[in-house]
């Protein structure tokens, strides 16, 4: 591979799959979580022929390291094509994307417009009990025992908590999200319930397949 193809096939694979990298050194790398947890600056330095150089930096080590991993016997083809494949196995061991998601998506369509209009509907009529006169059947009945609005209130949060908790807390980890963007995905869960495991469904997996579909025809 010339020098400048090189440094421009190198520099993709860090911005695009630098956040596998991590899972990479213990897959390959025989290096322990304990040892991962502490590792800064993980990024690929070095492809060729027959390994792959990953460096990163420890707090205990003044200098970087440089770790080699040989290419598994099994595969074959260019030094792209052998490091795409230990990719792919990297995500089928860890759990984890090709893609790494950098935003935060909220309520865009009109049905996600009608859940916000719904979700918050019982706190308004507990805090404005005329509106419980327009709801058919119970309005009555919830304006004459408005302790059990407060009922609603804490199911529907203790629902969606769970939700979030069951749904989109995987969803943090297989896309390596950033903890300041998980806040603004959990107070969407909080609010919105199944919502946002929806929509980020909906945005990830085609980005997802293009990915995958790019590294294995390479």
């Amino acid at each position: 591979m010339e020098i400048p193809t090189k440094h421009l096939a190198l520099s993709n694979y860090n911005k695009q799959y630098g956040h596998l990298l991590g899972e990479f050194l213990c897959l390959y790398g025989n290096i322990t979580r304990q040892t991962l947890k502490k590792a800064t600056a993980i990024r690929l330095s070095d492809l060729d022929d027959d390994s792959v150089v990953i460096s990163f930096s420890l707090p205990d080590i003044p200098l970087p390291v440089d770790k080699i991993i040989l290419y598994p016997e099994e595969y074959k083809g260019t030094p792209e094509s052998k490091f795409n494949q230990m990719l792919l196995k990297t995500v089928e061991k860890s759990g984890k994307s090709l893609l790494k998601i950098n935003t935060c998506l909220g309520p865009r369509t009109p049905a996600d417009l009608a859940v916000l209009l719904v979700v918050p509907l019982p706190l308004v009529c507990y805090l404005y009990r005329p509106l419980l006169l327009w709801i058919p059947i119970i309005g009555n009945y919830l304006s004459e025992n408005p302790n059990y609005i407060l009922w609603i209130i804490g199911l529907e949060l203790l629902c969606h908590l769970c939700e979030s908790l069951t749904f989109i807390k995987p969803l943090m980890f297989r896309y390596s999200i950033a903890p300041d963007l998980q806040v603004e995905w959990y107070m969407w869960g909080l609010l919105e319930g199944y919502s946002p495991v929806r929509r980020l469904n909906a945005f990830a997996q085609p980005k997802e397949s293009t990915l995958k579909d790019t590294l294995m025809n390479i």
